[in-house]
Parts: structure tokens; sequence; C-alpha cells
């Protein structure tokens, strides 16, 4: 079995707007509140489309990718209910100190 974890939002840059060749791209992703995830492997293994996802673990505070996107991008209210994340990455965790003031 193959186990991964939820890490962080997919946050848009420049980059991907490049490679999407779309002008106003990133707005469009931000404004749709769809981000995805960013997957951090636990144990490794073959993953192939069709293969079942049970959710094995899911932490106490509520965070979701969705809050932490929306935290981040279009709704900074939101931002203090990061800081209690432990799974959440140091650099999402300090970005978000930074703008919470």
């Amino acid at each position: 079995m193959r186990i991964l974890e939820v890490s962080c939002p997919r946050i848009p840059c420049t980059t991907f707007q490049g490679w999407m060749a779309q002008a106003g791209w990133i707005k469009r992703f931000t404004q749709a509140g769809r981000s995805g995830t960013y997957l951090r492997v636990i144990k490794p293994g073959e993953i192939r489309a069709g293969d079942e996802v049970e959710v094995v673990h899911r932490p106490e505070y509520e965070v979701s990718v969705s809050v932490c996107f929306r935290a981040l991008t279009l709704e900074p209210e939101l931002l203090p209910r990061l800081l209690g994340a432990k799974a959440l990455p140091a650099e999402l965790k300090e970005r978000a100190l930074r703008r919470a003031g």
C-alpha cells in the first residue's frame, strides 16, 4: 500500500501561467478557489489511474487545503487558522504569520 500525505495547496505562479500560455490565468485560477494539492510520499509505491484512495488519518485541527488556499490568496481573515496546522510547511506558516500581522 502506498501512503501519501497532503502537504499544502498548489498556489498559482507566473511560471505555471507561462506554461498555460493564457493571459489572466492566475486570476481565474485563484478566483475559482480550486487549488489542488501537493502530496508528500510517506511510503513509496506505484499509483495508477483508478486506484482506490482511502483517508487513513485526518488531523484534529480544521484546516483543509481549501481553507489554506483561500487564506493565502483571497480571504486573509482565515490566516490565523493556519497557525495550528502542524503538517503545513514552515514556509507557508511563515507567510501566514507575516500576512496576519
